[in-house]
Formats: C-alpha cells, structure tokens, sequence
C-alpha cells in the first residue's frame, strides 16, 4: 500500500514541479470522505464493495467509506489537455487501496465536441463521472445494490463526447471503445478479469429540472479463477464439453444496460436507476434497480431510499446425468459455485446531509438489508446463506481541498 503511494506522490510532485513553468495552466484539486460504519451482525460483514474482505462485522469501520483522492489538471495547448485522478481507500489495520482511476488526454475538436484517449471511466450509471467524489452527491454512499454490481469501472481505450441542443433538450451523447484487465477479490483469491473489445454508448438528456440517461455496453469477458479451471477441467474430464463451455466464462459475450432518471427542483429531489446484466455464463444474469427521494430544507437535506438486487442462477441448456457417485459429487460442486453467485438482497435507508460550508457536508445514513434464505448476498463472506436483516449506521465527513 506504502509503496503505491508513495509512487502516486512522485507521479504528482514530478507534474507539479514540471507544470510550475506554465502559469494558470494546471491545475490540483483534492477530495476525501473521513467516517465508517457499525453493523452489529458478526456473522456478516457490511462492506461497499465485493473486491474487499474489510468492512463492520459487530464493530466500526473506517474501511466502509473513508478515501482520499487528487485529480490534476493540465492544459498542454488551447485544445489538448492532460488529467489524471489517484485514489485511497478501504483504509483499515492491514493497510488500504490506491489505484489511478483516470489518466488520460483530451483533444477538444471545438466547443461541444472532445475525443480521450488512455484510462477513462465507463459512464455506465448516472453518477459515474464522480463516483469517487462523494461530496458531489446527496446520500452518504452510493446504493451498492447498483454500483458494485460490476468489478471493474474503467477501461484503457478512447472515447468521443458530443453534446447538442434541439429545442428545450440539452443531449450528450459518449461512446467508448477499450479493453481492461486487473486482478479482482484480491484478499479471496487469484482471480483475473479479462475483458476485450469493449463498446459502450451513452445517451443524456437534459431538460428543465430532468434528466434522463440510457447506457448500454457490451465486451468478451474472461474470467481466470482456481475455483473455475478446477471445475470446468473435471467436466470435460468425464467428456461433458458442451456443458463445459457453456458454463466457462472465456470469451464470453457479456452486456450491460442502464435506464436512469433524476428530478432536481424546488428543493426537491427524485433518482431512480435500473440496471440488467447478461453473462452467457455460469456468473449469470441479474437486475438491480433503486429509487430515492429527498428535500432539502436550508443547509439540510433528508432522503429515503429502496434498493434491491437479484442475479439469478445461470440455467445451462445442457444436461449433467448424475449416473454415477463422481457425477452426482460434480453436480454437488456446480451447485455450489452457482448459488454462490446467486445473489438477492433489498435495502430501505433513511439519511440527511447538512451543509458545513462551500466544500464540506455531514451525513448520516441508516440502512435495514434483508437478505433472502438460499442466496447469497454483498455482505456474506462464508456459505451460510440464511435470511438475515442487518442494520448498518454510517456517519461521514465529505470535504473538498
């Protein structure tokens, strides 16, 4: 963790010393979320993101959503500009995370038109140009039942931005093309995510106090896991190919979609999104989707929200005959890997946000998460999938520097 970042500081500091020559045309800003999370289940544990074994299980953590993060800003010409963003976070006892989120160059083509090119964030979800800047929105967190729905968030690729007027309608319209490739559930096991020739188009629409968003993406996933090759070697070991290639997740043709809707005005607020994945594979399909409402009263601003996530198990149209004691013993295993990526679970949250000046906000957010008996769920980390209903407090302090 040290290690990354002190090269994150360098990188920086190397930028900074270099761009000192150019006066007005740089630029650093800084942003950070300082607070945790108590839940008092300790045969859960409430964390924001499946990648990590570190969050409340029966205590407080600061692991839940404290981060610290720096962009910087550079505008090499009148129409070619340099950012990149750094970030730490799932701070605990063993240490945290820090990875560079964007690093990439922007050509404006003219007032309404750019084109980047290196790590860039997919706009998949309403809120994913400042995910990490939490500052920037009401709720204390993201509802995870639709932003950890996904392993990954950026891509290394180019994208176009077009943005037009017709009539009252303010329309953006990006399309990205890349690849990714990192190691995920890092502190579980040796897991590779693989995703090539990914495209992604995102439409949206201002108009008035509304706004309204519809994403699609669609990429070749390959997932490289012990638990995976073990089970999809022992299939074809017994000749069972077909099924085996239905379940692996090599090459496989995954696609996403977003339908999202915001209404701000008088004081008044409404988010909803809806998300649908298809994996062709074992990892099967799911849905997610929440709604959230709020007003804010002077520098106070509550809100309720409902979430809820459902990925189902995969249905392969291959049969296993269980003819024998190690084919009954595969299909054992099989079921197993499935229902453990079955995942349903729903949430209610109440929360408030209170202005402390230009660039700070205290939050406040309880969540009740009912988990359903059989399935598994964000916040299990062993294979006892029984109903449960935790209660989770999380207290933060958003800043910007």
């Amino acid at each position: 963790m040290y290690k990354k970042i002190i090269i994150l500081l360098i990188i920086f500091s190397n930028i900074l010393l270099s761009a000192q020559e150019k006066q007005k045309s740089w630029d650093i800003e800084g942003f950070g979320t300082f607070g945790g999370s108590f839940q008092n289940d300790d045969t859960a544990i409430f964390r924001t993101s499946l990648d990590s074994q570190k969050g409340s299980k029966d205590d407080f953590s600061f692991a839940t959503d404290s981060k610290i993060g720096l962009q910087y800003y550079n505008n090499l010409t009148n129409k070619l500009s340099f950012m990149v963003q750094g970030i730490s976070k799932n701070f605990s006892k063993e240490g945290g995370v820090s990875k560079i989120e964007w690093a990439n160059l922007k050509y404006n083509l003219n007032k309404n038109s750019n084109i980047r090119i290196g790590r860039l964030k997919v706009p998949l979800y309403m809120y994913s140009d400042i995910q990490n800047v939490t500052y920037a929105y009401t709720w204390l967190r993201l509802p995870l039942e639709i932003y950890s729905a996904l392993p990954f968030s950026g891509i290394d690729g180019i994208e176009s931005y077009n943005q037009f007027t017709l009539k009252d309608h303010s329309i953006i319209i990006q399309m990205s093309y890349g690849k990714n490739k990192e190691s995920i559930l890092k502190e579980q096991s040796n897991t590779t995510l693989e995703l090539e020739n990914i495209k992604s188009i995102s439409i949206k629409d201002y108009v008035g106090d509304f706004q309204f968003k519809i994403s699609y993406f669609d990429t070749y996933a390959t997932v490289t896991d012990d638990t995976f090759k073990t089970l999809f070697n022992t299939m074809r070991t017994y000749s069972l190919n077909d099924l085996a290639d239905d379940y692996d997740i090599n090459r496989k043709k995954l696609s996403f979609f977003n339908l999202s809707f915001s209404y701000f005005g008088n004081d008044n607020f409404v988010v909803s999104e809806f998300i649908e994945l298809k994996s062709n594979s074992v990892l099967g399909d799911g849905r997610s989707g929440y709604i959230s409402a709020g007003h804010t009263f002077g520098k106070f601003t509550p809100y309720i929200t409902i979430a809820n996530m459902k990925n189902y198990e995969y249905k392969s149209k291959y049969d296993l005959p269980n003819t024998s004691a190690a084919l009954i013993l595969l299909n054992t295993n099989i079921k197993a890997v499935k229902r453990a990526l079955a995942v349903i679970q729903e949430s209610k949250s109440i929360g408030f946000r209170y202005e402390l000046s230009n660039t700070a906000a205290f939050k406040f957010q309880y969540d009740r998460i009912k988990t359903k008996e059989g399935y598994n769920n964000l916040h299990t980390t062993n294979a006892n999938y029984k109903e449960r209903k935790i209660n989770v407090f999380s207290a933060t302090l958003d800043f910007l520097f």
